[in-house]
């Protein structure tokens, strides 16, 4: 009779001891496939430490494959007394239910409400699931993207928002190289208005080759072992796996970012023809990098040829908690030192928030803004004005908005707009409702 192990089953790992055999069976990487569940196995001897036998494919929905793993085991273990029929159907068993069934049923009302703040790093990162930053090549939403996790590293306000909790973070890279994000990381704490020491123990690094779904079993457990509270993925297209259009490869992708029990925070691109569009309401690839994540946030650069500054405009695709966020903007400075490009290094980056309306304002696109913020903007910089006025100031600007539609936010938001007492031009002057309180 084989006794009850203890066992240890996470999405993504199921691990079974029977400290009485000193036999440990760990099942991981899970994959459904059409001829069965399957996944990799190792067996482990607690005496020694050592593996029965080299890690293997094993299909659990395979009785053949279980005879045939049990006659290996048989073969390289001399001791009689283990019985490995026994364990590879209990293992077999356990975990193809659990795999099945999932977690237990619960009452929804029974659920305590959750004591951690529902943003990690408020408006961006979410203390839960996935959240995609995502862009064009160049955008510099991996240097955002770092700058995000310095701040939740260090629970320094980097970016005029300080994170809920400080935790170490692990930075999983498919891209660029331990010196590039290390030398990014310097320059951005050097830019910082600290005068902190840098997170030096709280920041990990580890480049990556293997697809997420291949890598989570080894990343769950160094989250583990650095107690990491945030994952940045650097990008979804090589930690997919495979084609990006690909959706059971997008599923895969999100299944194992799931299984590493903390929020993620992952990096993405889009395609040509957003990028000739500008149409950024959905990342590259299959519909499901969309569908799948908990909050998205596109990120556009605006920087001209040789210019040393930039301004970043971020705006929030999806949320699925709450209303939409406010879309935000960051000036970014570069300071370099050195003569030549060989010996050119980065040695601050100076992140600033700015008000998204002036920040648009600067760059002469005001397109960028919505209706409510265009009128903003011109009252806020012109005064109390009329219809006529606030559009001609605001074609002025570049923008195409017409006097219909000027009419139409002013009278629709009258919390926010107010109309005066009609000017000596015989025409109603409309200010910002704030201003009109202090006039009074």
């Amino acid at each position: 009779m084989l006794a009850e192990p203890t066992m240890d089953l996470t999405d993504q790992r199921h691990i079974y001891t029977w400290d009485d055999l000193k036999i440990a069976v760990t099942l991981e990487r899970f994959q459904e496939e059409k001829n069965g569940l399957k996944s990799e196995i190792t067996i482990r001897d607690l005496k020694t430490g050592q593996k029965l036998i080299p890690t293997s494919n094993f299909n659990l929905s395979s009785a053949v494959g279980r005879t045939q793993m049990c006659n290996r085991l048989i073969a390289r273990t001399p001791d009689e007394s283990i019985p490995f029929e026994l364990i590879l159907d209990e293992v077999t068993d356990r975990s193809q239910t659990r795999w099945r069934t999932g977690d237990q049923v619960l009452d929804l009302f029974s659920i305590p409400t959750a004591e951690r703040p529902r943003f990690l790093l408020r408006p961006y990162i979410e203390s839960d699931g996935v959240t995609l930053l995502y862009g064009d090549g160049g955008s510099m939403k991996s240097l955002l993207g770092l700058t995000m996790g310095l701040s939740v590293a260090s629970g320094v306000s980097l970016l005029g928002m300080s994170p809920t909790m400080a935790c170490p973070v692990l930075y999983l890279d498919w891209e660029a190289s331990p010196a590039d994000h290390a030398e990014r990381a310097r320059a951005i704490w050097a830019g910082a208005d600290t005068t902190l020491d840098p997170p030096a123990t709280l920041v990990h690094y580890q480049r990556q080759v293997a697809s997420l779904h291949e890598g989570a079993p080894n990343a769950a457990r160094v989250i583990q072992d650095l107690r990491a509270g945030l994952v940045i993925v650097d990008s979804i297209g090589m930690a997919r796996g495979g084609s990006p259009e690909a959706a059971d490869m997008t599923i895969q992708f999100f299944r194992a970012a799931r299984s590493l029990g903390v929020p993620v925070l992952a990096i993405d691109h889009i395609s040509q023809e957003a990028r000739k569009t500008g149409d950024l309401s959905s990342p590259f690839g299959s519909r499901f990098t969309h569908n799948l994540s908990r909050r998205s946030w596109a990120v556009e650069k605006e920087q001209e040829e040789g210019d040393t500054e930039a301004t970043l405009f971020t705006t929030n695709i999806k949320h699925n908690n709450g209303n939409r966020a406010e879309k935000l903007a960051f000036h970014i400075a570069f300071h370099t030192s050195g003569t030549s490009i060989r010996d050119e290094h980065l040695d601050r980056v100076v992140i600033q928030p700015q008000e998204y309306a002036d920040a648009v304002a600067d760059r002469g696109s005001l397109g960028r803004m919505t209706k409510k913020q265009q009128v903003t903007y011109a009252l806020k910089a012109q005064g109390p004005m009329s219809v006529t006025a606030i559009r001609e100031c605001l074609i002025e600007e570049g923008s195409a908005i017409s006097e219909q539609v000027v009419r139409n936010t002013l009278n629709n938001n009258p919390q926010t707009f107010v109309a005066e007492p009609t000017g000596a031009s015989g025409r109603k002057l409309w200010c910002l409702q704030g201003l009109a309180d202090d006039a009074t």
